[in-house]
């Protein structure tokens, strides 16, 4: 049962990651009947909803022994439930990794992106000019990576669909190391926030995740 590590964070968070290495078939076996969500995959196919299977291991592990709901909104934004609790939740995966944040009073939003050299070659489409400096005599990969995952987490965070990521999402200037924290921006009309955004490396992967809560 490869749960990866659960951590517990501050406002009543925790983060769970998973890491990959059963077949559907074992991680559909490990989690039977003990998370209710009616997104559950029907699809046989062996790479169709491995990671959702993943995941709700994830919740499972975050709360043995108690009823776990998850229920999603028109804009396909997951609430959880704990015993009839309302908790924020955010979820991601990328190949044999899969994540969960939850929060009892504060939104969520997470993120896990391989690290690619790919990356590089569409980093036009979300990094705005002044973010398009920060790589300058770093690595350009793991710079541009990590600002990709981190607009994804804030994306997350605002759980709406008509987000720009070059013009509504900013990540201010940084130096990168294999962990740290950056200060993410959100603007869009009525929403203007500052947010901190952890990270880490994982193997060849980068972790990003916030919280916000609205007396912040």
């Amino acid at each position: 049962m490869p749960l990866h590590s659960i951590q517990e964070l501050p406002a009543g968070s925790k983060l769970a990651i998973w890491k990959i290495n059963e077949s559907k078939k074992e991680l559909t076996q490990l989690l039977g009947d003990r998370v209710d969500d009616n997104s559950r995959p029907t699809n046989a196919a062996e790479n169709v909803g491995i990671h959702w299977f993943a995941s709700r291991l994830c919740l499972s592990a975050m709360f043995p022994g108690k009823h776990v709901r998850v229920q999603k909104d028109r804009y396909n934004k997951p609430t959880l439930y704990i015993n009839g609790e309302p908790w924020f939740i955010s979820i991601t995966h990328s190949f044999e990794f899969a994540g969960i944040l939850v929060s009892r009073h504060a939104e969520t939003g997470i993120d896990i992106e391989k690290i690619d050299p790919r990356v590089n070659r569409v980093s036009h489409k979300f990094l705005n000019e002044a973010e398009q400096l920060i790589a300058f005599h770093q690595d350009e990969t793991f710079v541009n990576t990590l600002i990709w995952s981190a607009k994804e987490t804030l994306y997350k965070v605002y759980g709406r669909k008509s987000m720009d990521f070059k013009e509504n999402l900013h990540i201010h200037p940084f130096l990168a190391d294999d962990s740290g924290i950056l200060l993410g921006k959100i603007t869009n009309p009525g929403i203007d926030v500052l947010l901190d955004i952890h990270y880490s490396r994982l193997e060849n992967y980068i972790v990003t995740f916030a919280l916000h809560s609205d007396d912040e």
